[in-house]
C-alpha cells in the first residue's frame, strides 16, 4: 500500500482508525510540549548567560567573585530546573509511546496464527467500540465500569474525550474558561491549519468583559493578544459596532455567542478535525449502516448502503 493511500483512512473505511489515531496524537502532543519546555529553558539560560558575559566582556583586571556570584547561582538553578522539567516531560512522552505500542501489539493479534488469540481479539473488539462510543457521548463512569469488567485500559481515550466534554459543557453555560485553556494548548496546531477559532474566541472574551462592565480590562486584553498582529479584524469589528462605548444589551445580543450551539459546534468540529474523527463513533456508524441494510429499500439495491438520518 502506497504512502499516499494511507492518508485516506478514516473511521468509515478503517474500523481501527481511532485505536491508533488517539494515542498517536497524544504522543505527538507530549512531544511538542517537551520541545516547548526545552526551548523555554534554553531561552532563559541564554538570557542569563548574556548578562554574565556582559560583566566579563572587556575586563582587563580580575573580577571579584561577588560581582558574578548571583549570575552563576541563577545559572545553576536554571540548569537544575531544566533537568527536572525535561526529565518529567520525557517520562510523560515515554509513557505515551508505551500506550501507543500496546495498541499496536493488540492489533497484531488479529493476524495471529493462534485461533484462540484471534477469537479473543474480535470478542474484545466489540467491547472497545462500545466503550469508545460511551466516552464520546459523555458516559464516562459507564465506560469505565465496562472497561474494568472486560479488562480494557482506556485512560488515553478517556483523557481526550473528558477534556472535550469539559470544554463543551462550559460553552453551553456560556463560559469561555475551558475553551481558552484548550486554545492555548493547541495554539500552534490552530495556526498551522489557518483556523480562526482562537481569534473569534478571544474576541468573544473581550465582549464578555465589556458586558460585565470591565471595559478597561477588555482594552488591555485586546492590546495583549491583538496589539502585535497584522490580523486585527476583531478589533476593527469591535470599533465599527461601537461596542466599547455602549452598554445596551440590545446591541450586544446580536453577537455570536447568543446563537444556540454556535460555539459548541465550532469547538467540536475543530477538536475532531485534529484527530480526523467524525461527529459519530465507529460503533454508531456501523449500527446505522446495519439498520439501513435491513430495510426493504436497501434489500432491493446491490452493494452496501450507508446514510446518516
Amino acid at each position: 500500500m502506497s504512502g499516499k493511500s494511507l492518508t485516506t483512512f478514516n473511521e468509515l473505511n478503517c474500523l481501527e482508525y481511532g485505536t491508533l489515531k488517539i494515542p498517536y496524537e497524544l504522543l505527538n502532543k507530549k512531544f511538542r510540549c517537551t520541545q516547548r519546555v526545552i526551548d523555554q529553558c534554553i531561552f532563559h539560560f541564554q538570557k542569563e548567560f548574556e548578562l554574565l558575559e556582559q560583566k566579563l566582556k572587556g575586563r582587563t583586571q580580575p573580577i571579584c567573585l561577588n560581582e558574578v556570584s548571583n549570575n552563576i547561582s541563577k545559572l545553576n538553578k536554571l540548569i537544575t530546573q531544566f533537568k527536572d522539567d525535561v526529565s518529567q516531560k520525557l517520562t510523560e512522552e515515554i509513557e505515551s509511546g508505551e500506550v501507543l505500542n500496546k495498541q499496536v501489539e493488540m492489533l497484531t493479534q488479529a493476524g495471529s496464527s493462534d485461533s484462540t488469540v484471534r477469537k479473543s481479539f474480535y470478542d474484545q473488539r466489540l467491547n472497545r467500540f462500545i466503550v469508545e462510543h460511551l466516552l464520546r457521548t459523555g458516559y464516562f463512569e459507564t465506560a469505565q465500569l465496562l472497561a474494568d469488567y472486560v479488562g480494557l485500559d482506556i485512560e488515553a481515550q478517556k483523557s481526550v474525550y473528558l477534556v472535550a466534554r469539559q470544554v463543551e459543557e462550559s460553552l453551553r453555560n456560556k463560559d469561555l474558561t475551558f475553551c481558552l485553556n484548550w486554545v492555548r494548548d493547541n495554539r500552534s496546531r490552530l495556526h498551522r491549519i489557518g483556523s480562526r477559532l482562537e481569534t473569534e474566541v478571544r474576541i468573544q472574551h473581550c465582549v464578555e468583559l465589556v458586558k460585565s462592565g470591565r471595559t478597561a480590562d477588555s482594552l488591555k486584553y485586546v492590546q495583549s493578544f491583538f496589539g502585535n498582529k497584522s490580523d486585527l479584524h476583531g478589533v476593527h469589528w469591535m470599533a465599527n459596532t461601537n461596542l466599547l462605548h455602549v452598554s445596551e444589551l440590545a446591541v450586544i445580543e446580536v453577537l455570536k455567542m447568543t446563537r444556540p450551539g454556535f460555539w459548541v459546534y465550532a469547538f467540536l468540529g475543530q477538536n475532531l478535525s485534529f484527530l480526523t474523527l467524525g461527529l459519530d463513533s465507529a460503533y454508531l456508524d456501523r449500527v446505522l449502516g446495519l439498520d439501513q441494510g435491513k430495510s426493504q429499500e436497501s434489500q432491493k439495491m446491490s452493494g452496501w448502503v450507508y446514510f446518516r438520518p
